[in-house]
């Protein structure tokens, strides 16, 4: 089952204000913070944060009320395919640094586009699993790509690792002192096998294997 099974709705006055942006030729993925969307961006927000409360992605809590670690995600960036910028099941929440990590990779121009398909005119919004590089929240199950323990984070699949990659989900694995010789971190590999709570013994090994290849101690 995917992480998210309840898209946002929309009322009919939302769906009108929605409608008129999409038909205005001046409108740009640039106006989506203006004021007059402010409602409706708090409208996504408090739907998907109240599905789970934590990151899309990272799966860290976002704020409950606050703005500022709640952001809205466009999984598809709606600077890509401006069209999918209201599109339902292209939003979800991420947590702030999940959120500026990927901010930063579009300013800089080194954010991979997650469609499996990157050439393809999409008409309409791809609806299948299969049509996405990333572990996408409304088709996925997060933890059938990415094994996450404490702040590591292992993919398990090929959508996980371009997930770690794409957020940089390991981000904090200096504090596992894993950002020097990797290779003398046997410890580490230890402690994740006792920690892991997980009573698959087959998925288990392939965790433990795909951590040991990640830091180079697969030999």
């Amino acid at each position: 089952m995917p992480d998210i099974t309840i898209p946002v709705t929309f009322t009919p006055e939302q769906q009108s204000l929605i409608n008129s942006k999409l038909n205005d030729p001046d409108f740009t993925h640039q106006h989506w913070g203006n004021d007059d969307l402010l409602d409706l961006r708090r409208h996504i927000r408090n739907h998907y944060r109240g599905l789970s409360g934590f990151c899309s992605y990272c799966k860290n809590e976002v704020s409950i009320s606050s703005a500022s670690n709640a952001h809205i995600e466009h999984i598809i960036p709606k600077s890509q395919i401006p069209k999918f910028i209201f599109t339902p099941k292209n939003l979800c929440v991420v947590c702030c640094d999940c959120n500026e990590i990927k901010k930063n990779k579009i300013i800089n121009n080194e954010l991979e586009n997650p469609l499996s398909n990157e050439n393809r005119n999409y008409i309409r919004y791809p609806n299948s699993s299969n049509s996405f590089k990333i572990v996408h929240p409304h088709f996925d199950n997060y933890n059938d790509h990415i094994a996450k323990n404490g702040n590591l984070y292992i993919d398990l699949s090929d959508k996980g690792s371009f997930t770690i990659y794409i957020c940089r989900l390991n981000r904090r694995a200096h504090e596992y002192g894993l950002d020097g010789d990797l290779t003398s971190h046997l410890d580490a590999i230890r402690g994740l096998n006792i920690l892991m709570d997980n009573d698959d013994r087959e998925k288990d090994n392939s965790i433990i294997s795909r951590f040991k290849k990640l830091f180079g101690l697969d030999n």
